[in-house]
C-alpha cells in the first residue's frame, strides 16, 4: 500500500465526509460533504549510504461543506482520524484555515499535515 492508498484507507475507516475522499478535485456530481487531498512535497531522509527507507510529506486536505458548522465537523473528524493511534501513522498539522467559495457558496478548510512514512506501508 503506498501513502495515497493508506491516506484514504485511514479516512474512509473513520466514515470522514461519508467515505468522499478524492485526489486533487471532486467529481462534478459529488454530494457535499467531501474532502479532497494532494501531495504537496516529499523529501526522502537524507543518509550517507544506500537507498533512504523513510520519507517526509506533507499534504495538503481541503474539506468542503454546505455551512461552516457542517465543514469544521468533518475537518474535526480529518483530525481525529489522524490523531488515532490505530492509524499508523503520526501526522503533524502545520496549518489549517477557514475559507469560502463564492462561486460555489461552499464552505473550505483547508489542512496541510506533514508526516513521515515508508515508501511502501
Amino acid at each position: 500500500m503506498n501513502i495515497h492508498e493508506k491516506l484514504v484507507f485511514v479516512l474512509t475507516q473513520a466514515c470522514v465526509a461519508g467515505g468522499r475522499i478524492f485526489p486533487h478535485i471532486a467529481p462534478n456530481s459529488v454530494c457535499l460533504p467531501y474532502v479532497t487531498y494532494f501531495r504537496v512535497s516529499e523529501v526522502p531522509d537524507n543518509i550517507l549510504d544506500g537507498e533512504p527507507t523513510t520519507f517526509e510529506s506533507r499534504f495538503q486536505f481541503d474539506c468542503f461543506g454546505r455551512s461552516l458548522s457542517e465543514v469544521l465537523e468533518v475537518a474535526e473528524s480529518v483530525s481525529q482520524a489522524f490523531a488515532d493511534p490505530e492509524c499508523g501513522l503520526r501526522f503533524f498539522l502545520n496549518i489549517s484555515q477557514d475559507l469560502h467559495e463564492p462561486e460555489t457558496n461552499e464552505y473550505r478548510v483547508m489542512m496541510d499535515y506533514s508526516l513521515w512514512h515508508a515508501k511502501e506501508l
